[in-house]
């Protein structure tokens, strides 16, 4: 019986779009604040399990309600979807590929080391605005998926 009314939420909360539980709406979007620690490529994977990828920081908006809630959750840097990888010292987001240059919250000084720092974080110590840090490093991460559909990456 317990497994059926599980069943029936679910496809409930599925038909009206709205996120899955433990993941919390923005703007229509659904975002995960995930506890693990993981390198930044490893979180990447991690969203992509769920349909999802990290969060794509490109409005001023959205930076404050990702500051506000990583505030609420006691949440001191975690991992967002930019990286210069691929290009030393262009930013992308990834997996859409479009350039970080309409919006930026770099913390000042920042980016500092593209060549050994090729990620994103958003931190509590730069008052949670982005540094560059090596990927290898393992943060926390924010995942985000629109409703219960996949983004277009």
């Amino acid at each position: 019986m317990m497994k059926s009314c599980l069943i029936l939420a679910l496809m409930f909360q599925c038909a009206l779009g709205a996120c899955w539980l433990g993941w919390v709406e923005f703007k229509g979007v659904c975002y995960s604040f995930n506890p693990d620690y993981q390198p930044w490529l490893s979180a990447q994977a991690s969203c992509k399990l769920y349909g999802a990828r990290l969060i794509q920081v490109d409005s001023k908006e959205k930076q404050e309600w990702l500051v506000k809630t990583l505030k609420e959750k006691n949440l001191d840097g975690v991992w967002i979807g930019g990286t210069c990888r691929l290009h030393q010292s262009t930013w992308f987001w990834i997996p859409s590929y479009k350039p970080i240059k309409n919006y930026t919250n770099w913390s000042a000084g920042q980016p500092s080391s593209p060549s050994t720092e090729q990620c994103i974080q958003v931190y509590s110590y730069y008052q949670y605005k982005w540094n560059d840090l090596s990927c290898q490093t393992a943060l926390q991460y924010v995942c985000e998926k629109i409703g219960t559909t996949k983004l277009h990456f």
